[in-house]
């Protein structure tokens, strides 16, 4: 909750009121899309898990703050120098689980100005953005035929095959298998 009122103005003083038998269906989706995510095994990783959270803290906010806040204006994305930094950043730790606040950090912004920012300037969300540099990244990976695609998994940071698989089909329009034979691999 601090570090999105951090974003807005007047909110120095974070008190939210006492709603009792609040029927919010914001409210309901976030907490369904976050449960499934920890029964899932958070498949997504902590960057998912940590945008769910700033959406639900950032609706707290806009509707239950005490003193209404306002959100500072920021456009026009990250600056050039600071989307290159954290594009790179992004790339040489593509197989850890990397986090909004360590990505934010990177350019020494706070998490939700930044993730707001990024998406201005890519057109995805950091979650999103991740994703399609793993597939790029496994893709030129399963070009060696001699590459398992266990170890191609692991090395991207997928909790197992089966989710990497899952993953890839969805986002490249068929499996790492195929896709590595179609290469000439195996």
């Amino acid at each position: 909750m601090q570090r999105a009122a951090h974003e807005y103005v007047r909110a120095d003083r974070l008190e939210l009121r006492n709603q009792q038998a609040i029927r919010d269906v914001q409210i309901l989706h976030l907490g369904l899309m976050l449960q499934a995510e920890l029964a899932a095994g958070c498949p997504g990783g902590w960057l998912y898990g940590e945008a769910l959270a700033t959406a639900l803290a950032v609706h707290l906010l806009q509707h239950y703050a005490v003193c209404q806040p306002t959100v500072q204006a920021y456009g026009g994305g990250l600056p050039k120098a600071s989307l290159r930094r954290v594009l790179a950043y992004m790339q040489e730790h593509l197989a850890h689980d990397l986090s909004l606040p360590e990505l934010a950090g990177v350019v020494q912004m706070s998490p939700y100005y930044f993730s707001r920012l990024f998406k201005q300037s890519t057109g995805l969300s950091l979650h999103r953005y991740l994703l399609h540099q793993r597939m790029e990244r496994a893709k030129h990976l399963l070009a060696d035929p001699r590459r398992r695609i266990g170890d191609v998994s692991q090395g991207l940071g997928f909790t197992n095959q089966s989710h990497f698989t899952t993953t890839f089909r969805a986002l490249v329009g068929t499996t790492p298998c195929a896709h590595q034979r179609q290469r000439g691999g195996r």
